[in-house]
């Protein structure tokens, strides 16, 4: 019990036992004036006496306890109502009608001994009394219906209905406190189920409730003849929201979008937010696909619509999943439409796709996939390829390229485009990315401690590790391991490692630059080719696509590109190396146009560390 409610209770108490005394008082008071008016002074001199009595109990003895000057009162009174019928009327003197009333307050006032020792104590007064003009010990005379008699049972039914009065009140003020106490357990199951089964952001049903409203739907389309869906959507770049603007402008764009999408749906159908920035729509009721296809381009369209926020227009997009339920497995359905938003997402963004088994199939070797690469990666499967680097003007060889492969035990060689995706999407990319570095310049130390260097290596980083934070780390133990230059590694990254253009990219090519390692930007030309970019970052080469190389004799569009690219690097002091090079004639007319570097199987195709340890011997 709190402090509070006992204090509360403290003063309850207090003021019942002071209306107690009160009532005693006025009835001692007027059987005082009874007893003055017939005459009966020694009897009105006792009342006096208990009169005075019971004010020296209530007000000294409750200072110091109140419990105490309850059961000194209460003992009193059963006492003078004892001996009353003891003197005058026995079981039949009007004072027997104190008797419920003072077992009454005991109850409210007192503790349970008291009630309990008051009750017995009564029961064997009366037994006593009885028993007492049974047996002729004593005989109590009738009282007699005159005017006194009829003022004591006047004076004692007021006390009595005084007291009922006051038992009513409080127990009104019982039900009035249960009342309230009902009301509020009410209110706290009310709160607690809205938010165990709702969305505190958007106040959408959450994936608890969504989960019970599906199996519902499930078995009442059934009887209908009619199927269930789920749709899973997911906004596109979100998270540029949240970065650019804030999350409390995001916490607002996504209940935006949560009131356009239940602007669309039906009352009997359930949107409920899963977390971040996806929702799930239980549809029933279905009875074709294309209902369906035309309430996911109503989202789409709804969705993409501009939200202003705090005067900044805001713009996004959803990609949707739809399962159709062939039963009530809620988890079941929910994955397949998860996948199928996934499949959305692939084909370019701000699309739908319904799940179908294509779908889980893939899934499954996507992940297959995956746990093979943690594996690779634990018992060393990869291996690293190597072709070589060719500087034009001299037809010597001045480095190589190290391309890795995949030694898978049941597949075989696996080439990087079959499984880099995959490492990317995992994260295992990091790891591989890891050895792939400490391999290259294990091995570019090993050449050059042979006799042949000073040679280059080149690595291909993916964005992936390159965002991770750790790059800079990682090269500078592997070269100070291996004893190699800076200089001696080159780090090939992609145009749209360029394109994120933050804070964190700008430190890490500032901290490589610093220690001297180069910087070469592979495929130029198929991505971005900002040229404020390269003015930016300090890049030292540019690696010209195999796609233009290739058909720069029969394409004077591809030459011309090409020529362009040479040309601009060149102006910007920077080196050109062309993939895909395969016949003299192209080399020629590379070295022509200025290329400074080529690559390709004109010279040698991805070789083993050790054939390419002999390729480096026959290029002596």
């Amino acid at each position: 019990m709190s402090e509070k409610t006992i204090i509360s209770e403290h003063g309850f108490r207090f003021k019942r036992l002071s209306q107690l005394f009160w009532a005693l008082e006025a009835t001692f008071f007027s059987l005082l004036l009874a007893q003055l008016v017939t005459g009966d002074y020694i009897l009105a001199g006792i009342i006096f006496a208990l009169c005075i009595i019971l004010c020296a109990i209530f007000f000294i003895v409750r200072k110091t306890s109140m419990d105490r000057a309850a059961t000194l009162i209460f003992i009193m009174l059963a006492l003078i109502i004892s001996t009353l019928m003891w003197t005058y009327g026995g079981l039949r003197d009007e004072t027997m009608l104190g008797v419920p009333v003072l077992l009454l307050f005991s109850g409210m006032l007192g503790n349970t001994r008291l009630f309990i020792g008051l009750s017995i104590y009564f029961l064997f007064t009366v037994l006593a009394i009885a028993t007492s003009n049974h047996l002729g010990w004593r005989i109590n005379e009738l009282p007699q219906g005159d005017l006194l008699s009829a003022t004591i049972i006047i004076i004692l039914l007021v006390v009595i209905t005084y007291s009922i009065w006051l038992l009513a009140e409080d127990l009104k003020r019982v039900l009035v406190r249960l009342n309230i106490e009902n009301e509020r357990a009410r209110e706290s199951q009310q709160r607690i189920e809205q938010l165990v089964y709702h969305d505190a952001l958007t106040n959408l049903p959450n994936r608890i409730l969504a989960r019970e409203r599906f199996k519902l739907a499930v078995s009442l389309n059934k009887r209908e003849s009619t199927f269930v869906c789920l749709m899973f959507l997911d906004l596109d770049d979100f998270k540029a929201i949240n970065d650019s603007m804030g999350h409390q402008s995001g916490d607002v764009f996504l209940q935006e979008t949560a009131r356009r999408i239940q602007a669309i749906c039906r009352e009997s159908d359930t949107v409920c937010r899963q977390g971040g920035d996806e929702f799930l729509i239980v549809l029933g009721g279905i009875k074709s696909e294309q209902s369906i296809a035309t309430v996911a381009e109503k989202i789409l369209q709804a969705v993409k619509r501009p939200v202003t926020i705090d005067g900044s227009v805001v713009f996004s997009t959803v990609s949707i999943g739809i399962a159709v339920a062939s039963n009530d497995d809620f988890d079941a359905t929910s994955r397949d439409a998860d996948m199928a938003m996934y499949h959305a997402k692939e084909r370019g963004r701000d699309n739908y796709a319904f799940f179908d088994n294509a779908m889980h199939k893939r899934s499954e070797e996507s992940q297959r996939l995956q746990f093979d690469l943690r594996t690779a990666v634990e018992e060393k499967h990869f291996e690293l390829y190597f072709q070589a680097k060719t500087e034009l003007g001299s037809n010597r060889v001045i480095g190589a390229e190290a391309l890795i492969r995949w030694n898978h035990p049941t597949r075989g060689l696996v080439q990087p485009l079959d499984f880099i995706p995959a490492a990317e999407h995992s994260g295992v990319i990091v790891d591989i990315s890891d050895w792939v570095v400490k391999e290259a310049c294990r091995q570019c130390a090993r050449w050059q401690s042979l006799g042949h260097g000073p040679l280059s290596v080149a690595v291909n980083i993916s964005p992936v590790q390159f965002k991770r934070g750790k790059l800079l780390e990682l090269v500078d133990g592997a070269l100070s391991k291996n004893g190699l230059a800076p200089s001696t590694l080159e780090l090939e990254i992609t145009e749209s490692i360029l394109m994120e253009d933050s804070a964190e990219i700008n430190k890490i090519f500032s901290d490589l630059n610093r220690v001297g390692v180069e910087l070469s930007i592979d495929d130029f030309g198929t991505g971005y080719s900002n040229l404020g970019y390269l003015k930016k970052f300090d890049v030292s080469v540019l690696k010209i696509d195999g796609s233009f190389v290739s058909k720069i004799l029969s394409s004077p569009h591809d030459k011309a590109i090409v020529k362009a690219i040479i040309q601009m690097a060149s102006s910007l002091n920077l080196k050109t190396i062309a993939e895909g090079v395969e016949t003299i004639e192209i080399a020629e007319e590379l070295r022509k146009m200025g290329c400074d570097m080529g690559q390709g199987y004109l010279w040698s195709r991805p070789l083993t560390a050790e054939n390419f340890y002999h390729f480096l011997i026959e290029q002596r």
